[in-house]
């Protein structure tokens, strides 16, 4: 009983130093476009500079200031 107690005391400290030695991530680069892999459903691309939205296809570009809407039930990988 007593080694099982110290058992989980050790391991309890040493699960505490490692979580307090860890730092938080830093996200230097920002996101400067991604493309459209896989659609179910509907899609429409609304480009940036653009009024008027088309349907979006696989390996569309979307850029920062372009939107997307979807319909029920999208997916957009």
């Amino acid at each position: 009983m007593l080694t099982e107690l110290l058992l989980l005391l050790v391991l309890g400290l040493r699960i505490f130093i490692l979580l307090s030695l860890a730092n938080p991530g830093n996200v230097i680069t920002s996101l400067t476009q991604a493309e459209i892999h896989q659609l179910r459903n509907i899609l429409e691309l609304i480009p940036r500079n653009k009024s008027q939205s088309r349907p979006g296809q696989q390996l569309d570009t979307v850029t920062p200031g372009d939107s997307v809407s979807t319909s029920r039930a999208p997916l957009a990988d």
